[in-house]
């Protein structure tokens, strides 16, 4: 039995001066037996898909596709998607499956 800590990371629009993924959430799951899972939710902030403006001194919301990977590690990704506008795209399935690599 042992506890996994589930990662999201989001990547902003390519148009975003941002590093490929940021992380943006963790969830500890309870003591899992081997082959037993568990479902993790992470909701994300207005503020956690902004960008500061140095200009404007200002937080300002981002509009674009985002890209979602949940993984155990940023180079463990086991599910990937994507939203614009609130709205998934695709729903979130297995990264290879996905294409999202």
């Amino acid at each position: 039995a042992g506890s996994e800590v589930a990662q999201l990371y989001v990547g902003f629009p390519v148009e975003e001066d941002k590093p490929v993924l940021l992380l943006r959430g963790f969830h500890k799951t309870p003591a899992l037996e081997p082959g037993e899972e568990h479902e993790v939710q992470f909701s994300l902030t207005p503020r956690q898909i902004s960008s500061w403006d140095p200009r404007q001194r200002n937080w300002r919301q981002v509009s674009g596709k985002f890209v979602t990977k949940v993984g155990s590690s940023s180079r463990d990704m086991r599910l990937c998607g994507g939203f614009q506008d609130d709205v998934a795209i695709p729903p979130m399935g297995p990264c290879v499956k996905q294409g999202w690599g």
